[in-house]
């Protein structure tokens, strides 16, 4: 709590109505309570109160047309009917409704806090060219049924580009399903995929429907594809195929009605050569390819997303942020951001929650506390950096190509065996006596 945040002033007359508004309010707010028209005045007069919470019987007496300055909700109990409102609410929230807690929240957040950037792709924000690409690629794909896979490093938003995806195609009123391979136990994967019968395996005790068939007449979105088991790839590009899926310890097939949606971090290139992913189940998946793009290759989308993150962390908390100067935002813009997007939302909320007046103009301070990295990593000489770079560039062409290192030759502009030194050179792949390395 900083020192100048806004009190708020509960002025309800009913005791049990001022119980169930004391927990929707923001924790990190004081907060006065007054069960009277002359207490909530008299504290109204003497406190630096910025918002007023108050019920039908307090609300127009306390006049608070006259106050401009202050947030002003009148809250009711709901099962008593809708109050006559007023033009000086900002909000009338009935305390019992199951989204009470965020309309208040809104409603008190101090004007100052500024109205969070608008999501211009379902839940994605961002202006720069780059993602304005991607977004107008994502509602091209919602149009279609094809499968879709999306790439990106880890932070970059695979799971929201899904989201957008379902929200726009005509499955949006079906159910949008996450399958997260890598989180379930290993025993348990293909249960949790396409459900089991009783009596399937020990423990096995009712009949369960796996994600796949949770997923009927929507969306079921596999992140992490590579995590998968061979085995269990094998069975989901049977069902890929035919549209057709068996529960663990069933004889019977029912159809899938779904569209599918991958994710990876990884290279395809790479997880290919590694044999991590069916060479069949990457064509099936990557009908129609997305790729996210890095935090650090977005321009001013740092700047955009610091202010969305900003509001939002204003919204969640009750509190009013402090001004971000031009020396912090070129410090976030300078950052190479590895963690992405998921990185700069915990560095904005480390920003507003660990630095306080005394530190919030020092650089120095700010840098150990929003991006935890002291200084910039150490240069590597030109030769290890050179090598890097093409390192990066020979997995990005290996991905256009689909694996193909004939096609990925040609998209580098250079000869397929000057390929293949290269991906030597750079440790992209091992020289394995008395074995082939071309295609």
């Amino acid at each position: 709590m900083v020192k100048d945040d806004p009190w708020i002033l509960v002025a309800v007359a009913d005791a049990g109505l001022r119980r169930h508004v004391k927990p929707l309010l923001p924790s990190l707010r004081p907060a006065l309570y007054a069960g009277t028209l002359e207490g909530a005045r008299d504290l109204l007069c003497h406190n630096p109160v910025g918002a007023v919470v108050a019920d039908p019987l307090l609300f127009l007496p306390l006049r608070l047309e006259k106050r401009r300055n202050l947030r002003a909700v009148m809250i009711f109990n709901g099962d008593r009917g809708s109050p006559a409102s007023s033009a000086t609410a900002t909000a009338v929230v009935p305390v019992h409704a199951p989204d009470a807690q965020r309309i208040l929240r809104r409603a008190l957040m101090p004007p100052q806090a500024g109205t969070p950037p608008v999501p211009t792709c379902g839940q994605m924000v961002g202006s720069s060219a780059v993602m304005q690409r991607v977004f107008a690629r994502i509602r091209r794909m919602a149009t279609s049924d094809s499968n879709v896979l999306i790439q990106g490093e880890t932070g970059t938003g695979k799971e929201l580009a899904a989201r957008a995806i379902h929200r726009y195609s005509p499955r949006r009123q079906g159910p949008f399903i996450i399958f997260h391979g890598a989180d379930t136990p290993t025993g348990l994967v293909e249960s949790e995929l396409f459900g089991h019968r009783r009596g399937a395996f020990t423990g096995a005790y009712q009949d369960r429907r796996g994600r796949l068939e949770a997923a009927d007449g929507g969306t079921l979105f596999l992140d992490d594809i590579d995590t998968l088991s061979r085995d269990l790839q094998a069975k989901l590009l049977r069902v890929l195929q035919d549209r057709k899926f068996q529960r663990l310890g069933g004889d019977r097939r029912t159809r899938a009605d779904v569209r599918f949606i991958a994710a990876t971090n990884r290279d395809p290139g790479q997880m290919l050569e590694a044999g991590d992913l069916r060479l069949d189940l990457y064509y099936r998946l990557n009908v129609l390819p997305l790729w996210l793009p890095p935090l650090r290759e977005r321009g001013a989308d740092v700047a955009l997303l610091t202010d969305y993150f900003t509001a939002e962390w204003c919204d969640r908390t009750g509190l009013c942020a402090r001004p971000i100067s031009r020396a912090i935002r070129r410090l976030l813009v300078d950052y190479r951001w590895p963690g992405n997007v998921r990185e700069l939302r915990n560095s904005v909320e480390r920003l507003h929650t660990l630095c306080d007046d005394s530190t919030f103009d020092d650089l120095q301070v700010l840098r150990d506390a929003i991006i935890c990295e002291p200084g910039a990593p150490p240069i590597k000489s030109l030769r290890a950096e050179r090598m890097e770079f093409e390192g990066q560039l020979i997995r990005r062409a290996l991905a256009q190509a689909g694996g193909n290192r004939g096609r990925a030759a040609a998209i580098l502009g250079i000869h397929r065996n000057t390929l293949r030194e290269k991906m030597l050179a750079t440790g992209f792949i091992q020289s394995r006596r008395g074995r082939r390395m071309d295609d």
